[in-house]
């Protein structure tokens, strides 16, 4: 980067109340060749009004790269308009989120950087989904050429907040980018606004980065943001973004049979992985859904409910197994 212009890449971390699992991410960054030896990323941190240690540890990032890492505190905690903060705090051409649990793997932050790079002169809609789009290769980057093409490709992974990226001109052009916030999409319904002005873009399906685990999953309220709050923010496209009535029928379904009847099993089957309540799930669903989808659905979760507790007997087995021969071992 020539001295004077902005960053090319800023990858903007919304963080709260996550200490340890934010410096893992922090060190997966700055222990990169490509942070290191460039001035082309600038990392954004803001601080949702954390209790914890985040504080602490984001100040010693800072102190170690005061020229590529911004530290910012709320004075309380804004919840999902923090999305919005972090990006307007950022100064690279490109603003990439990116989640505080997300760990870069290995050239993982050079290949977000490169398609960025390739990017910077069209400057399309770019869509970094890590590999979790089904039926897309998990090398290369898939273009697409409409609204449509990109739901078809993208599905429920629009949702992410760690696949959404924005050129900093889009950004600029959105009008009240917290509008959806309270409907915890605020990054999905922007997204989606940009289908305004751009219809084509490429899909980055790369495994870029890993998850860490923190514990059971129940930061909001699951049912409803992806059926009425999901459905009703892609339903206003149909007209806006010239979706069909019949690719948003299929994409409720796709989130129906692909998403939610796994997350619904689990939770069933599993108290202590998640936290979501889906107690009345059919009933809450019927608005969405007729019966003879809701029937299959029900079918669905049984089945994979039965199939994942077979899954964690046989994990139990094998691991009790392993323990006798340790031990066997030992003797």
């Amino acid at each position: 980067m020539c001295e004077g212009l902005p960053p090319t890449l800023s990858i903007c971390i919304p963080t709260f109340n996550r200490s340890s699992a934010l410096n893992q991410v922090l060190m997966s960054i700055t222990s990169q060749a490509i942070f290191l030896t460039s001035d082309e990323i600038e990392v954004v941190i803001s601080d949702n009004c954390s209790i914890d240690n985040t504080k602490i540890i984001a100040e010693s990032f800072v102190a170690q790269f005061p020229t590529k890492i911004k530290y910012s505190v709320n004075d309380i905690n804004i919840f999902d308009k923090n999305f919005q903060k972090v990006l307007s705090i950022a100064t690279g051409v490109f603003l990439k989120l990116h989640n505080d649990t997300s760990v870069f793997i290995d050239n993982g932050l050079e290949e977000l950087l490169s398609t960025v790079q390739k990017s910077i002169q069209s400057k399309p809609i770019l869509f970094f989904s890590n590999g979790s789009c089904r039926g897309l290769p998990k090398i290369g980057v898939v273009p697409f050429f409409s609204f449509e093409e990109f739901i078809n490709k993208a599905t429920v992974c629009v949702t992410w907040i760690g696949a959404f990226g924005i050129w900093r001109e889009d950004y600029a052009r959105i009008e009240d980018f917290d509008r959806a916030a309270a409907r915890q999409l605020a990054h999905t319904d922007s997204l989606f606004r940009v289908f305004e002005w751009k219809r084509n873009g490429l899909i980055n399906n790369k495994v870029l980065s890993t998850t860490i685990q923190v514990g059971r999953k129940s930061r909001y309220d699951l049912l409803g943001v992806f059926t009425d709050n999901y459905f009703g923010i892609l339903e206003q496209t149909i007209e806006r973004n010239g979706l069909s009535i019949e690719a948003f029928n299929l994409e409720k379904r796709r989130v129906l049979y692909r998403f939610l009847v796994k997350i619904i099993a689990e939770t069933k089957a599993d108290t202590g992985l998640y936290d979501f309540d889906v107690s009345e799930w059919q009933s809450r669903l019927g608005k969405h859904f007729s019966i003879s989808e809701l029937s299959k659905a029900t079918l669905m979760v049984w089945a994979h409910s039965l199939l994942y507790i077979m899954y964690k007997i046989d994990n139990r087995v094998f691991k009790g197994q392993i323990m006798l021969m340790i031990k066997g071992a030992k003797a």
